[in-house]
């Protein structure tokens, strides 16, 4: 983890819990100085992640997943825009509908074939 990524997570926390920031990195085993350095690109280590996931009752693990799955929604948002706005692309997905994993796969290879 970036030490960015690390203050994008953390600070909010500490706001919403009115945690101050010298008192929370004093409960991590960090001085003010260190946390500012994270900001500046400087990685946390690993004890210093393990005692903010136990000091604030987190898990950065999980705001790594809820990131992937933005990036998903984001993905499926942009295919189903396209699928309404452009018809020739409706028209695949309907024929697609009742296809076979490997009716798609071989629709594939011939989409593919036609590009070249």
């Amino acid at each position: 983890m970036t030490g960015q990524r690390f203050i994008e997570i953390v600070n909010p926390i500490l706001e919403q819990r009115g945690i101050k920031k010298g008192a929370f990195c004093k409960a991590i085993g960090v001085s003010p100085n260190m946390y500012g350095n994270y900001r500046n690109g400087t990685k946390p280590g690993y004890e210093v992640i393990e005692a903010t996931e136990k000091c604030l009752g987190i898990r950065f693990a999980d705001y790594e997943k809820c990131e992937e799955e933005v990036e998903e929604k984001d993905e499926l948002a942009e295919l189903l825009e396209e699928l309404r706005s452009r018809e020739d692309m409706r028209m695949l997905f309907k024929l697609a509908k009742g296809a076979t994993p490997d009716d798609v796969r071989q629709a594939v290879k011939i989409i593919e074939a036609l590009r070249k």
